[in-house]
């Protein structure tokens, strides 16, 4: 049985917790993970960090069969020197009870870099130590004495330290041969550079709007550059897999598929473009004739994710505005409802209303997905704010900004876990 590591400092308890199909968010990152080569166009469009680094974890100690039955990954604090645990994953079959408490107690240790000189040397050199029986040097850490075993493989990029993934065996002593090696490098690559890639999205995210041309040019350059890191990989392997016929299948699939999204990213920066600076020919239609037209599209999608569809209509809503554009709006939010439904209900459901409420007209799209955590409610409507493994994060920036455009108000509430409502006041 491969388990999760859970624990709560204050109550001080560890669970073995399985890997189920409720988990949908986990299981459908590894069903991506045709082939470990696709793994980076998948990874490096993950928001969650915690997510991808649990999944590499799994990857490499409940899938490769390396021969470790223990991995874990501490994050690296440069200010205070120190490495704290994240994230871990093990095979509960090959770990007695009694060291669970054990395992607990030392995954509580902060360990500070300076006095474990093994640990401060494998980051400062950046490279990985494999088939280290046991530490020699005399550490308080307990974490990094019970370990026996076991290999330290430092995550960073770019004169920049993330953490280290640390992998361990039982007593027998493994031996790390050259093809199990490179796939561990392949591993350690890029997760570097995924951490890299989410300190610079960190860092831009500071800033709720982008306020000069340059600060918007810079984004799009930086949303561009990873779909084009992906190409430039994939056709640096398939130049070296001429020879294999179906590894350059795989290589270039993949870079039609990374060339497709920098199409739609670029129809979406242009959309996104247009919509702030052009003039239209506006013309009148109701609200809900464009959102039906629109909602034929997405019918076969919706059918497939199991989400009924709720029309409530108090009144028709007439609207003035170009037509083509506001289908595009409809578009994004339906998208958006796709995109974040919670597979864990029975119940799915999209609710679209068309009401008065105090002598304005009023549309409401509502649905029971996933939600949107509070502290990412105010970044919705931000360029390229996006938590999708394939979006740009210019759709609901271009819903809001051609609403107000022309006239409307739009409001947004979520409980996550629960719903999110959508509302348009005209």
């Amino acid at each position: 049985m491969w388990g999760k590591i859970n624990y709560n400092l204050s109550r001080k308890t560890i669970i073995g917790k399985k890997l189920t199909n409720n988990e949908k968010d986990i299981s459908h990152m590894i069903q991506e993970f045709e082939s470990i080569e696709k793994m980076m166009s998948v990874i490096y469009s993950e928001k969650n960090e915690g997510r991808v680094i649990f999944c590499i974890l799994l990857l490499l100690i409940g899938k490769l069969d390396l021969g470790y039955v223990e991995s874990y990954y501490f994050h690296y604090d440069e200010e205070s020197k120190t490495l704290q645990y994240k994230e871990g994953y093990f095979n509960l079959d090959k770990i007695e009870e009694e060291e669970l408490d054990e395992i607990y107690d030392s995954l509580s240790d902060i360990i500070e870099v300076d006095q474990a000189p093994f640990l401060k040397e494998i980051l400062e050199i950046g490279e990985p130590v494999y088939d280290i029986k046991k530490f020699t040097e005399l550490t308080p850490y307990t974490f990094l004495s019970r370990l026996n075993n076991f290999s330290v493989i430092p995550v960073g990029y770019a004169d920049k330290n993330y953490g280290v993934l640390i992998m361990a065996g039982n007593k027998k002593l493994l031996k790390m041969g050259k093809r199990k090696r490179e796939l561990v490098d392949i591993f350690k690559y890029n997760l570097s550079m995924y951490l890299y890639n989410r300190d610079l999205e960190k860092k831009e995210l500071k800033d709720d709007r982008l306020k000069t041309i340059g600060y918007f040019a810079n984004s799009i350059v930086h949303e561009f550059k990873t779909p084009v890191s992906v190409i430039k990989g994939f056709a640096t392997l398939a130049k070296n897999k001429l020879d294999d016929p179906e590894k350059l299948k795989i290589y270039l699939e993949n870079i039609i598929n990374e060339s497709d999204r920098i199409i739609e990213m670029s129809d979406e920066v242009g959309e996104y473009a247009q919509t702030r600076n052009s003039l239209s020919i506006e013309e009148e239609f109701y609200f809900q004739d464009v959102v039906k037209e629109i909602y034929k599209k997405f019918k076969n999608k919706f059918e497939r994710l199991e989400i009924k569809p709720i029309f409530m209509e108090e009144k028709k809503i007439l609207v003035k505005a170009n037509k083509k554009t506001f289908s595009r709006t409809v578009c994004h939010i339906l998208k958006n409802v796709a995109e974040n439904v919670d597979y864990k209900k029975d119940n799915r459901y999209i609710l679209f209303r068309f009401e008065e409420q105090d002598g304005r007209d009023v549309v409401v799209f509502e649905d029971n997905g996933c939600g949107i955590p509070e502290d990412n409610l105010s970044k919705v409507f931000s360029p390229f704010y996006t938590t999708k493994i394939n979006g740009t994060g210019l759709g609901m920036t271009i819903v809001k900004e051609y609403y107000e455009k022309i006239g409307m108000e739009i409001k947004l509430e979520s409980v996550c876990g629960k719903y999110t409502k959508l509302t348009v006041i005209l």
